[in-house]
C-alpha cells in the first residue's frame, strides 16, 4: 500500500497551536471555535488539541442567549481563547 501524501496545510496546525501556547493556552484549557466549516476549521481544531486543550463549538445561528448560556456553563473556569474569523 502506497503511504497517503501528506496535505500541504499540516504545518499550519503546528504553528496555530504554538501560538495558542504562546497566548496561554494550556493542557486542560477550553477554547471556543466559532468558525464555518471549512478547512481553517480542521486547523484550528487540530491546533487546540496539538495544545492540549479542548474546543468548544460555537454556531453562528445560535441566537445571543444560547451563545451566552454555552459560553458561561463551558468557562466557569476563565475561558483562555475564542477563535473566529474576522
Amino acid at each position: 500500500m502506497k503511504p497517503s501524501p501528506i496535505p500541504r496545510w499540516t504545518p499550519a496546525p503546528n504553528q496555530l497551536a504554538h501560538y495558542l501556547r504562546s497566548l496561554g493556552v494550556l493542557p486542560g484549557s477550553r477554547v471556543a471555535l466559532r468558525l464555518d466549516r471549512s478547512p481553517d476549521l480542521i486547523v484550528a481544531l487540530l491546533a487546540i488539541l496539538k495544545a492540549g486543550a479542548a474546543y468548544v463549538p460555537l454556531d453562528k445561528a445560535w441566537p445571543s442567549e444560547r451563545l451566552s448560556f454555552v459560553l458561561r456553563e463551558s468557562f466557569r473556569w476563565r475561558p483562555r481563547l475564542t477563535l473566529r474569523r474576522r
